[in-house]
């Protein structure tokens, strides 16, 4: 089965996701809803095509407002990878097979604690990278060629870790030791077109990021701005699912129950 259409068969969890996600971007939104809200009220702003500006300055000028808007934003990234873990052994065992929602929730369950060591493992080898690049160790040169190195070594890993993950979940892998890192990371090098195909889905998930940030700063005071945000946000998970669901193909085994 190929790894769109195992997305495509599971468009409860795909619904599901999306609702979490605009869920959890409101209630993060509302604080900072509020502080904008109390900045600009004793302005007024009548022509829209110069608004963005106009607030670039009143917000670079007001630090308390920035303070709110950093404070989200680090929230928003915490909890976010937080939820991925709880919920990724679910998410591999409904896009593996069908299943109803208490095995999904029971899956997630039981595979957190590997997960958890797995997402740790990738995190200490994008921070490695992080630093390599940071320090120009690798000998890459300017910033503009780091940013690229950066993003697609963020990319691999992020496969490889999808891949070990489905390891776990799908064919019972040990999540504790750290070669299962290592064998998803050989694995994803044996698999070249695979490995490009997950690389590429996440650039144009961190694309539909990029571009629902431009839409929103853009957009400012248009009202159908929030709905092409939420679309996109909507979309977004669908890619984030199809890149896990290549990991899935990869490991091409039924869940363990």
């Amino acid at each position: 089965m190929s790894a769109l259409r195992r997305v495509l068969r599971a468009p409860g969890l795909w619904l599901a996701l999306a609702l979490l996600h605009l869920a959890v971007a409101k209630a993060l939104a509302a604080p900072v809803g509020a502080a904008v809200q109390g900045t600009l009220t004793p302005h007024a702003f009548t022509d829209h095509g110069a608004l963005l500006p106009a607030l670039v300055e009143l917000f670079v000028g007001t630090p308390a407002l920035l303070a709110v808007i950093a404070a989200a934003w680090i929230t928003s990234a915490v909890l976010g990878g937080l939820l991925q873990v709880v919920l990724a052994g679910g998410v591999l065992r409904r896009l593996a097979a069908p299943a109803t929602a208490p095995e999904v929730a029971a899956a997630a369950l039981r595979h957190l604690p590997a997960i958890a060591v797995v997402t740790l493992y990738g995190l200490i080898a994008r921070g490695v990278l992080a630093g390599l690049l940071g320090l120009d160790l690798l000998g890459v040169g300017a910033a503009i060629p780091r940013a690229i190195v950066l993003a697609l070594g963020l990319a691999l890993f992020t496969h490889v870790v999808d891949l070990a993950r489905a390891d776990v979940v799908l064919a019972g892998a040990r999540g504790y030791h750290p070669r299962v890192i290592l064998r998803a990371l050989r694995r994803a090098a044996q698999a070249l077109p695979r490995t490009l195909g997950a690389i590429t889905l996440w650039l144009v998930a961190a694309a539909l990021v990029a571009a629902t940030l431009a839409l929103v700063a853009g957009g400012l005071g248009h009202s159908w701005v929030a709905m092409a945000a939420r679309l996109l946000a909507v979309l977004g998970v669908g890619v984030n699912l199809w890149r896990i669901a290549v990991a899935v193909d990869a490991v091409d085994a039924r869940p363990k129950r």
